[in-house]
């Protein structure tokens, strides 16, 4: 009886960790490819879609027009490492990109600081500061009636009401 019971218990240490390292390995993404296609919000690190001109960025998938050329509708957060609106206004995108009714929009942040390699990113859209809020759709900034789709608030005074509000005029939901 003691020995059927320490087989038992074995067992169930066995299968234990057995299903541990399944659930670990569905868990954690193996590689950089994995972790952006798992993120509710995409990391941008590269401007050009044209892979002769991506000078070791070799991360296309994660590349800003390569994201606009490939979905149709794209909520682009532009903003700096060191910017504390930006640090406070990054909860109310990412609670917006894992909302299921925005599911069909894809969700990216570009750091926009010259010292990141990404300061085309500014003089490009003619952005008014950091953090900015773009939509596209079909690779192209949305204007609609005469409104564009930015969403920027001179002080850091952009709220989750403000988001919501551009993401249903624009997108809809």
């Amino acid at each position: 009886m003691r020995r059927t019971a320490v087989a038992i218990l074995g067992i169930l240490v066995l299968a234990l960790a057995c299903a541990e390292k399944e659930a670990a390995e569905r868990i954690y993404p193996k590689n950089y490819r994995e972790i952006l296609a798992a993120s509710e919000v995409i990391e941008i690190h590269g401007e050009t879609a044209d892979s002769t001109k991506l000078e070791g960025d070799k991360y296309l998938v994660d590349n800003l027009d390569y994201i606009l050329a490939q979905n149709k509708r794209v909520a682009v957060n532009f903003g700096a490492y060191w910017c504390k609106d930006c640090y406070k206004f990054d909860p109310y995108f990412r609670e917006a990109a894992a909302r299921p009714e925005y599911a069909g929009v894809v969700f990216a942040h570009a750091e926009v600081d010259g010292t990141r390699g990404n300061e085309n990113f500014r003089n490009r859209f003619a952005l008014p500061g950091v953090p900015v809020v773009m939509l596209f759709e079909n690779g192209q900034p949305i204007e609609k009636n005469g409104q564009r789709g930015i969403l920027f608030g001179e002080k850091g005074d952009k709220t989750r009401a403000d988001l919501e509000n551009l993401l249903k005029t624009f997108f809809g939901s």
